[in-house]
């Protein structure tokens, strides 16, 4: 769970809380899964200060701290194109 790995990275418990508040977005880090990777940045002191989760080849959740501490987050798409092929033989 986040709750574990942010733990196992030094961070409070309350932390999982401010990160989960961040935005509806952050609702896809209940997904985790084993072997997917999460990227973690820390500040000087060890604070979580950003965290990134892809959790498909199409999206990617950013959640950063601002100024006054809060979290915000940002889901970023990639944008598609689908292209029809045809095959005869």
């Amino acid at each position: 769970t986040l709750g574990r790995l942010l733990a196992e990275r030094g961070q409070p418990a309350p932390t999982v809380h401010e990160v989960m508040s961040a935005g509806t977005d952050t609702r896809l880090l209940t997904a985790i899964r084993a072997g997917q990777v999460i990227d973690i940045g820390l500040d000087a002191q060890g604070r979580l200060q950003e965290l990134t989760y892809a959790p498909d080849a199409l999206r990617t959740l950013q959640v950063s701290r601002n100024d006054d501490g809060t979290f915000r987050s940002e889901l970023t798409e990639k944008e598609t194109v689908t292209v029809t092929r045809y095959a005869e033989g």
